[in-house]
């Protein structure tokens, strides 16, 4: 841990004051040099360094820490809408509010609050739930929208599983239909630029398009044929 203590910080000011070398402050604080120098530049007022200033300094930065770090709907709004709309993962979100100085809580705060939140689980539900009889088992990537698996399996009494790491190819069809995806909207352009009929009219388009893996009849067709089977899905 890199904090210092109050009883750190006099032992500082003290072997300071008596001109001892940093290093041996470090000895007697048990602390990193990088650690010291950081204390004496963040902590030292024009007078220098001393106890009494350098804890006040401290307590009022992690109060102004803690300030910025409150969970307000802004924040969640703001992680909502990148989650959502950009499917960036909460480093990604964390890393672009520091860059541009935006007020937001840690990457492990919005894990938690993916975890608790069952919106992003339900647009999954809700996509599924009129062929729950036919769902044999879902699988999907370790994406942050996939928390709620128990749930999602729960709901729809099925089995959940995951891919494991930088296995595309595990979800094949998946990747490839991703693939489809991209000839319609490009990889760096935001579906949010497409109004919902766009989004429908590629979807058309894609499921129409005959197969040579279905000896070229088209997905659509092939999935109503089979409907009254049990299929598995593929996230």
């Amino acid at each position: 841990m890199s904090h210092l203590t109050e009883e750190q910080r006099y032992t500082i000011a003290r072997m300071l004051q008596a001109g001892c070398a940093r290093k041996l402050i470090c000895i007697a604080i048990g602390k990193d040099k990088s650690v010291l120098c950081r204390e004496l530049q963040r902590n030292s007022s024009k007078r220098g360094y001393s106890t009494p200033s350098a804890q006040e300094y401290a307590n009022e930065r992690k109060e102004r820490f803690r300030r910025r770090r409150r969970f307000t709907d802004q924040v969640k709004n703001h992680i909502i809408k990148h989650i959502t709309e950009d499917q960036w993962s909460p480093e990604q979100i964390v890393g672009d509010s520091k860059r541009r100085g935006i007020e937001m809580v840690s990457s492990e705060r919005i894990y938690q609050f993916i975890r608790e939140d069952k919106a992003l689980a339900k647009e999954l539900f809700y996509m599924l739930v009129p062929y729950k009889k036919f769902v044999h088992s879902i699988t999907s990537d370790n994406g942050t929208e996939f928390y709620q698996h128990k749930w999602i399996a729960k709901m729809l009494d099925t089995k959940y599983y995951f891919a494991h790491p930088y296995s595309s190819w595990e979800r094949g069809l998946n990747e490839y239909t991703n693939g489809l995806i991209r000839q319609y909207v490009p990889k760096k352009e935001k579906f949010t630029n497409y109004s919902d009929k766009d989004i429908e009219n590629f979807q058309h388009k894609i499921n129409r398009r005959p197969r040579k893996l279905l000896n070229f009849e088209n997905p659509k067709n092939k999935f109503f044929s089979f409907i009254n089977k049990k299929v598995a899905f593929v996230t």
